[in-house]
């Protein structure tokens, strides 16, 4: 039988179980570690505690991913200034099985809600720190001849939400204006002439280039110029602003031990 290990993003494999060698120690109970296996205490049980035994583990692992999952949302929220619900959110866990005693938290790597983008994508560079990978949307206009292929965008702040980002909508409108929307073929989203005809009265988008090197996505409204978008010709730089892995295993050894002891009286009576 699998040991009851907690994998925190696929990353901390065999993470520390805390004070659960303590624990067991109290108990009269052999020394227990992520690496050891279930066997190590079960010897020292009765036949009829050693089948519970699985159970127990696997119900004190799930309420403790539940715990975490919890108590990393307030963590998530003050790493960023007005997140938004799909990142404090982003917490993700997969639940022990008695047949694969085996929990998992981590970052969510599917999209939710509208978004076209998992947030373990958009939170790496804020969870690792260094370089970001290139959006969608900057790729999209790499693709058009928009940008040039090592370029990257920054967001004028006068044209973020309240989140601080370039809403959605926006960036569909410049990629549509720019010729840059279609990825494929039957996908047809970019602007067309009378589409640009009827929209003249709209806010226009444009790129402009010096010295053959684009430099950022302008919109025209009415005799004013703005800049949306500034081009740079390396990948925006982020330090470690959410520590979420080393966070999230603090949570475990707070959590677990509690857990643990309640597990084992409720499931086994000891």
């Amino acid at each position: 039988m699998a040991a009851p290990l907690l994998m925190l993003g696929r990353v901390a494999k065999g993470a520390g179980l805390g004070d659960v060698a303590r624990d067991v120690q109290a108990m009269k109970f052999p020394d227990v570690s992520v690496e050891a296996d279930v066997k190590h205490v079960t010897r020292w049980l009765s036949k009829e505690c050693k089948r519970k035994m699985p159970r127990a583990i696997q119900v004190a692992l799930n309420e403790t991913g539940k715990q975490i999952r919890q108590e990393s949302k307030p963590f998530i929220s003050r790493a960023f200034s007005n997140p938004k619900s799909q990142t404090v959110n982003a917490t993700w866990m997969q639940f022990a099985r008695i047949s694969n005693l085996e929990m998992m938290v981590y970052l969510r790597e599917t999209t939710t809600g509208k978004s076209r983008v998992a947030p373990v994508q958009w939170l790496k560079a804020q969870v690792y720190g260094g370089s970001r990978e290139p959006k969608a949307s900057e790729k999209r206009m790499r693709m058009s001849g928009r940008m040039l292929s090592n370029q990257f965008y920054v967001v004028n702040p006068k044209h973020r939400d309240g989140n601080g980002n370039i809403t959605g909508g926006k960036v569909e409108a410049i990629l549509s204006q720019l010729q840059s929307a279609e990825l494929y073929a039957g996908y047809t989203a970019n602007q067309t002439p009378g589409s640009k005809k009827k929209g003249r009265k709209k806010n226009q988008y444009f790129t402009i280039s010096k010295a053959g090197r684009p430099v950022g996505v302008f919109v025209r409204k009415g005799k004013t110029t703005e800049n949306v978008l500034g081009f740079m010709n390396r990948s925006p730089q982020y330090r470690v602003r959410l520590p979420f892995y080393q966070y999230t295993e603090q949570l475990f050894n707070k959590n677990w031990p509690d857990q643990w002891r309640a597990s084992l009286k409720v499931k086994i009576g000891i």
